[in-house]
């Protein structure tokens, strides 16, 4: 493809960062697969980040699962000012890694000092931190592990 096309006139808009949206599935997998595994110590004995959620907390996980992905959406329009797009969700949601590997992945964007994600552990949980959850009657705190309380 030839480098000098005007994207905004042949899309109608800027062209996004082609792995964006991988990333943005990257923090998402990784951030419920952590808060499930905080929420339980019931492991497999033959896999031990392998984490099984009981009924009793499932409506929890649920809950902040939910919570989590409004949240990527709300800033997925803050920081692109592109509407969601489902299918580029759906589409990296379909990578076939483990849980354990969305989980690496993103270590090693944190690590590497991904500008994505390091904003993403920096700012999402400005977007709605926490939220009732009346099937459960409980508040559910989306609390990041990366940022240091003082």
């Amino acid at each position: 493809m030839e480098d000098n096309i005007n994207w905004k006139s042949y899309y109608q808009q800027e062209p996004i960062e082609p792995d964006i949206y991988f990333k943005f599935v990257c923090f998402y997998q990784a951030m419920t697969e952590l808060y499930d595994r905080e929420l339980t110590d019931e492991r497999s004995p033959y896999d031990k980040t392998e984490a099984f959620i009981s009924e009793n907390i499932r409506g929890i996980c649920e809950a902040y699962s939910q919570n989590l992905y409004d949240c990527i959406r709300e800033y997925i329009w803050r920081k692109t000012k592109v509407p969601f797009d489902i299918e580029r969700w759906r589409k990296e949601t379909r990578q076939r890694y483990s849980a354990q590997g969305w989980i690496d992945l993103f270590e090693h964007f944190r690590k590497e000092k991904d500008e994505i994600i390091l904003d993403m552990i920096e700012n999402i949980w400005e977007y709605g931190r926490i939220r009732k959850d009346d099937e459960q009657r409980k508040y559910i705190i989306i609390k990041n592990p990366f940022l240091e309380t003082k």
